[in-house]
């Protein structure tokens, strides 16, 4: 009795075996096709993510006489110019337009997958990117029906400035920037000098401005003053600290990379080099640049002829040419010599030389 009931257990064992094998047989005779498709698009998915990945550090050398350039008017042969294959240029190119057709600023090209961080390194000192290019390209874009009248800038708020064509971004940067320069603007120059008015829209705004005398004769009788309380006492850029820093630029990210900067550079030997941190917006270094001088007997300066490799590879603007400068070392050349000077950073250069 035990025999016969586990020889019907095994035999039901073996329908239920032979029941799924016929199922699963069915499933891969229907689905065949679904499954050869799936294997093609990964083997498609596999042979481009390995194009991409061998094609990633395929880079020619960045030309000697490279000069700074905007990575938003480069054509495709441009691109190639600068080192990089055709498909890179290709990829570089459909990021952009995924951007909005335009980098604004350093970062988003550092982004770009197919750019290595050896090959962005390269190229950050030449890179030039318009701070109001992206609301130029908003501007330009956009057809707005207006009317301008005559105006006086120091009364205006944030939608009569959108009234007269410009975004609320633009408008929010104009008060600012109005705010920076103590609260009015004393001259039309003053107006045309803020960055996210283009010179076409400054040209058609021109005839329109009426700035009120008594605003004008009220900073020059302020400017006549010769009373300490009246001067902006300038600090110096050198020495100033965080805590310092913070009322002018209220951002902790940038002033780091400020205080990094200084002391990559070893000090500073001109305010307009606050310009070169990365980074930082045309309305705070413009607002440093007022507020800071530069005491330049507070630079380490370097003797090229003595200095390590190691100095010269840690120095912002020396390290580019350490290898040409130990080599003029050892065949007894003055290494000052081999500096470009062509290069944007040469009147800064020969500043920090001993």
């Amino acid at each position: 009795m035990v025999n016969l009931r586990l020889k019907m257990i095994r035999e039901q064992r073996l329908g239920v075996c032979i029941l799924l094998g016929f199922i699963l047989f069915a499933e891969v005779i229907l689905h065949k096709d679904i499954f050869k498709e799936g294997e093609i698009e990964f083997q498609e998915l596999t042979l481009e993510w390995q194009n991409v990945q061998s094609d990633k550090n395929n880079y020619e050398p960045v030309q000697s006489n490279l000069k700074p350039f905007n990575p938003n008017s480069l054509s495709k042969e441009q691109w190639l110019e600068l080192g990089f294959t055709e498909r890179q240029a290709e990829v570089i190119l459909k990021y952009k337009k995924k951007l909005g057709g335009s980098f604004t600023s350093k970062l988003q090209l550092k982004e770009c997958f197919i750019i290595t961080e050896r090959k962005y390194k390269e190229l950050e000192p030449f890179l030039l990117i318009d701070a109001h290019y992206a609301f130029k390209q908003t501007e330009d874009k956009k057809t707005i029906n207006y009317k301008i009248k005559k105006f006086d800038p120091n009364i205006l708020k944030s939608d009569d400035w959108i009234s007269m064509g410009f975004t609320e971004k633009q408008a929010e940067v104009i008060l600012k920037y109005k705010k920076t320069l103590g609260g009015n603007f004393v001259s039309k120059e003053q107006l045309k000098k803020c960055y996210v008015i283009s010179e076409n829209k400054y040209k058609e705004l021109y005839p329109y401005i009426v700035i009120n005398e008594t605003v004008n004769r009220k900073v020059e009788h302020l400017a006549d003053v010769t009373s300490p309380r009246h001067e902006i006492i300038k600090k110096d850029l050198n020495s100033t600290t965080y805590k310092e820093l913070w009322p002018h630029v209220k951002d902790a990210y940038i002033i780091n990379r400020i205080l990094k900067f200084r002391e990559a550079l070893g000090g500073f030997v001109s305010v307009d080099q606050i310009n070169e941190v990365y980074g930082i917006s045309k309305e705070v270094s413009e607002k440093l640049v007022s507020y800071y001088k530069i005491d330049i007997s507070k630079v380490e300066k370097i003797d090229l002829k003595l200095c390590t490799e190691e100095k010269l590879k840690k120095h912002v603007y020396f390290r580019k040419y350490k290898d040409v400068i130990v080599k003029a070392r050892s065949e007894g050349k003055d290494p000052v010599t081999v500096l470009k000077q062509t290069d944007p950073a040469y009147e800064l250069m020969i500043k920090y030389i001993k």
